[in-house]
């Protein structure tokens, strides 16, 4: 039954996207940007899909079952952060990739008014984009072979091939018009677990009181936030957790993406709501189920597979199957928006510094670089065997971190020079990698002190150059 569900849902994802290659032209803008046609909903509901990724049914598990209500916190900082950012920048986002013709955060970012395009800002920022979307994306096979091990008890690194096939099987296809369509596919399936498994879960503990008096009697500080933690390591779980997620919306091309997709600058603004309440929902009902799931379950050998034992273990095969597909749904809405951003660092960003051919500009070439870089993420990740939290987190704030405060420079005024984009770059991410390395992202994440510093640095290199142009001229 479990089989044959999944199988059914995996042949639903290729008719969409073979119904998606039926509605897109040969032209590569169709390809990458499903030519600027989203509205409000699809923009807000796929940028949350994809957003959400595997950690929300992994790794938020985890942190709810190992934390308790501590970690119940992440998502409200998270939320802090959506909030400031959602106020401006989505709309700028879409005004500024139409004016300048951009597709992808280099060509924005290396964008200067009449001076074109610089080679050394795109070289630069693809090569950061790359490398962390790469350990990004194989974290996220690392969730799905997880799940694929406990449902099926698939060896791990045949999980991650099967992963790989599924997603190349219709995002080759349909290209962002695949991903966005079946974004509101897996929407719909993980808001359907997330609300199945709050409530089956909560009956079965007995309700809240029940759930109060096992948690204490497991360990009190599971139901006390930040139990013991002194006042600024609490501030500075709030301001690097909202400054990880005002960079999040800055750097991720994933979710910029669909931003740069959009109809219009007010038609994206307006995906505001779509975007962070689902989020929100999501986040915070699977960590809340971690919590619970500490009081069901006996004996957990890895905490972020609490929701596929609590399940595997309680349920019909029938209902196992839907939670199996609602995690997949969330680990494939990231995977395949990963790897087209990451195949448009390979075909937009990269190949025409070193060839010049009307061949690159053909849908054919994007669906070669999108293969390729499937074939490359599925070996990173056969090598890589870590959680699944800590290499989202590290991804997400290390690009909150450099891309992210270049490309608010860049949006905030747009005749910032080259020399502070690359500076900013280069800055930035050292101060991000040192602030991991001396293990001080423990009491704040590297987002805040790199965003603070980046804007700092670029204010100054900013000036410097100007004055260097003026003394110049005079």
């Amino acid at each position: 039954m479990i089989t044959l569900l999944f199988i059914l849902f995996i042949i639903i994802l290729i008719i969409i996207g073979i119904i998606a290659n039926k509605h897109s032209t040969a032209d590569e803008n169709d390809y990458i940007l499903a030519n600027r046609s989203l509205n409000k909903y699809l923009v807000g509901l796929s940028a949350a899909a994809t957003g959400n990724s595997g950690f929300i049914m992994t790794g938020a598990v985890g942190l709810g079952f190992t934390f308790g209500l501590t970690w119940v916190f992440l998502p409200i900082a998270w939320l802090i952060g959506d909030l400031v950012y959602w106020s401006y920048f989505p709309g700028k986002l879409n005004e500024f990739s139409n004016k300048s013709n951009s597709r992808t955060i280099s060509e924005m970012l290396s964008f200067f008014n009449h001076n074109g395009r610089k080679k050394s800002t795109i070289i630069i920022s693809s090569l950061i984009l790359f490398v962390i979307l790469s350990a990004y994306t194989a974290s996220q096979y690392i969730a799905a072979s997880k799940t694929f091990n406990i449902f099926f008890n698939i060896d791990f690194d045949f999980g991650i091939l099967i992963t790989g096939l599924v997603i190349a099987s219709y995002i080759i296809l349909g290209g962002l018009r695949a991903s966005v369509w079946t974004d509101i596919l897996q929407i719909i399936v993980m808001a359907i677990v997330t609300i199945l498994t709050l409530i089956f879960s909560l009956s079965d503990v007995g309700g809240i009181s029940n759930l109060i008096e096992s948690l204490n009697s497991i360990d009190s500080n599971l139901l006390i936030p930040f139990s013991g933690m002194p006042v600024s390591i609490v501030i500075g779980f709030f301001l690097g957790w909202a400054s990880a997620a005002f960079g999040f919306g800055l750097s991720q091309p994933q979710i910029m993406i669909r931003f740069f997709a959009g109809k219009s600058p007010k038609e994206t603004q307006k995906a505001r709501w779509s975007y962070i309440l689902f989020l929100q929902f999501t986040w915070i009902g699977m960590t809340i189920f971690g919590l619970i799931a500490r009081a069901i379950l006996v004996k957990v050998d890895d905490p972020e597979s609490a929701l596929f034992l609590y399940f595997n273990n309680n349920f019909s095969p029938f209902v196992v199957a839907i939670v199996l597909i609602g995690i997949f749904s969330a680990i494939a809405s990231t995977i395949d928006s990963l790897i087209l951003a990451s195949s448009n660092i390979i075909s937009i960003d990269i190949l025409p510094l070193f060839l010049k051919n009307n061949i690159l500009h053909t849908k054919r070439i994007h669906q070669l670089s999108t293969i390729f870089i499937i074939v490359i993420t599925i070996i990173l990740a056969l090598f890589v065997q870590s959680s699944v939290f800590v290499l989202s987190a590290f991804a997400v704030s290390f690009l909150a971190a450099t891309v992210g405060v270049a490309v608010m420079l860049k949006i905030v005024k747009p005749s910032v020079s080259f020399y502070t984009i690359n500076t900013v770059l280069l800055t930035s991410g050292f101060v991000a990698i040192l602030w991991r390395v001396l293990g001080y992202n423990n009491y704040l994440n590297e987002a805040f002190p790199s965003l603070v510093i980046g804007i700092c640095i670029g204010l100054l290199t900013e000036k410097f150059h100007l004055s260097h142009i003026v003394n110049k001229t005079t």
